[in-house]
């Protein structure tokens, strides 16, 4: 048989064959042994617990572990290997837990520690169990404060059974907090008038009362000054009058009606302000919200201080008459501007020379037809001048027309003037129309029967006239020409 280099090296390869098959057993059989070998799990080096709420209401059940617990290994490293987690309470009557799930179930008000327990380690979460709120009442309905003033409201909380619950988070609100607010603990100020409600809600669950808020009534009237006064006539007097409080604190912003029952004495402004207007008693009120305060006003004379005339001296000519005025003045020098019934008595020195007749604001004083002076004394409440007025009663000596001549056109008028003089030549002044005129033709010119010293004459048809004055039986005469 021809054989090759490969068949002759044929029993050589298959003895390689066989080892080869042996060691590839032999490493397949380490292999499986390594294999079935177990691998030890990573030490838990500490739990960590994730609260969720930590208070549950009684009768209720979570719908799952309400703490999220996770397994860390030493290098705080999250441990994910499915190991199981039992879950205990201490304290089953409050509540208990599914020892596989961790669910909670609440039971009865109180607390208690939630623990997870893992390849002996554990970590606990406190429990609080609580009962629900069923309503919340206050200890009172509708009420009404005054203006600054405040109330307490008290809250009850209740649970389903009726019990009273404690430790709640009460929230406290007003809808109108302009006309009273509330603070966070209840406490309710009345700050202006109007209506507001407050509300307490605590938990889902409201209460509320309304408040009335009213202006704190007046109680009484304090005035300044508090005690009679004496006025004198002319005088004034500023009253405040403050509203106060049964606490007798003052009350602002309270309007105030003034009255006198008697204007005739004294007048009283809305604003509190007296006037003596004249003599005896007044009553000042303040009313305000139906109360009032008095003040009893009394109002007197001013007492005269002195009485002088406004001039010391003067000329009147025979049946002339003039009106002579005093000043009468206060102790202080005031001049006193009305003497409200007070009358001035006068007199004259020398009647043959003066007579007097008092007036309103003064006296009149007519000469008479004998020559010489006389003084005239005025005297009110026994105070009389210091100064009496004098007066002269000279001879009239001379009488005189201005002018003398004139001519006239008819209907035209025409002025001449009477100068009245003294034995000394001095110049003699008329106060009143005591100076005589005449016409010796009235159908020419004619003027007034009496006048002044300023007469006015009218021509009334051509011719001439003569016009005479006369003054204490001393004439004087002027000729009018009426082309």
């Amino acid at each position: 048989m021809h054989t090759t280099d490969s068949d002759r090296s044929s029993p050589a390869v298959a003895r390689a064959s066989r080892r080869l098959a042996r060691l590839a057993f032999a490493v397949a059989a380490v292999a499986g042994a390594a294999c079935t070998e177990s691998i030890p799990p990573t030490p838990i080096a500490s739990l960590r617990i994730t609260p969720g709420a930590d208070s549950f209401f009684v009768g209720r059940t979570t719908a799952s572990a309400p703490f999220a617990v996770t397994m860390l290994d030493a290098n705080n490293t999250e441990i994910r290997d499915g190991r199981a987690i039992t879950y205990t309470s201490s304290a089953p009557d409050v509540f208990t837990v599914d020892s596989k799930t961790g669910v909670l179930t609440a039971k009865a008000a109180g607390s208690g520690l939630y623990r997870a327990t893992a390849d002996g380690r554990f970590i606990e979460a406190t429990v609080k169990v609580i009962h629900p709120v069923d309503k919340v009442v206050l200890n009172t309905g509708d009420f009404s404060l005054t203006v600054g003033t405040t109330r307490q409201l008290v809250p009850t909380v209740l649970a389903p059974d009726g019990s009273a619950i404690s430790g709640r988070v009460l929230n406290f609100s007003s809808s109108q907090p302009s006309v009273a607010s509330v603070s966070t603990g209840g406490l309710v100020t009345a700050i202006a008038e109007g209506t507001t409600t407050i509300y307490v809600g605590v938990e889902g669950k409201l209460a509320s009362a309304v408040v009335t808020v009213t202006r704190e009534a007046v109680a009484s009237i304090q005035l300044n000054p508090p005690v009679a006064q004496l006025l004198r006539i002319g005088g004034q007097l500023q009253i405040t009058a403050s509203p106060r409080n049964a606490a007798n604190l003052p009350l602002a912003g309270r309007t105030v009606t003034w009255f006198t029952n008697n204007p005739t004495v004294a007048t009283v402004t809305q604003q509190g302000l007296v006037s003596a207007v004249g003599v005896g008693n007044a009553t000042i009120t303040a009313e305000c919200e139906g109360r009032t305060a008095t003040l009893q006003v009394t109002v007197t004379l001013i007492p005269v201080g002195s009485v002088t005339f406004t001039q010391v001296a003067d000329t009147l000519i025979p049946n002339d008459q003039k009106q002579f005025n005093p000043v009468v003045r206060d102790t202080a020098g005031n001049v006193i501007p009305s003497l409200l019934g007070r009358t001035i008595a006068y007199t004259a020195s020398n009647n043959l020379v003066l007579s007097t007749a008092a007036a309103s604001a003064g006296v009149i004083v007519t000469a008479q037809n004998t020559v010489g002076s006389a003084t005239i004394t005025a005297t009110i409440d026994n105070v009389s001048t210091t100064a009496p007025l004098t007066i002269t009663v000279p001879q009239v000596d001379q009488v005189s027309i201005s002018p003398s001549q004139a001519t006239v056109q008819v209907g035209s008028t025409v002025q001449l003037t009477v100068t009245i003089r003294d034995a000394n030549g001095n110049s003699l002044v008329v106060n009143r129309p005591i100076i005589g005129f005449a016409s010796n033709a009235t159908a020419v010119a004619t003027v007034p029967p009496t006048g002044g010293q300023v007469v006015t004459v009218t021509a009334r048809a051509a011719g001439t006239a003569i016009i005479t004055a006369s003054v204490n039986g001393f004439p004087a005469s002027a000729t009018i020409t009426v082309p």
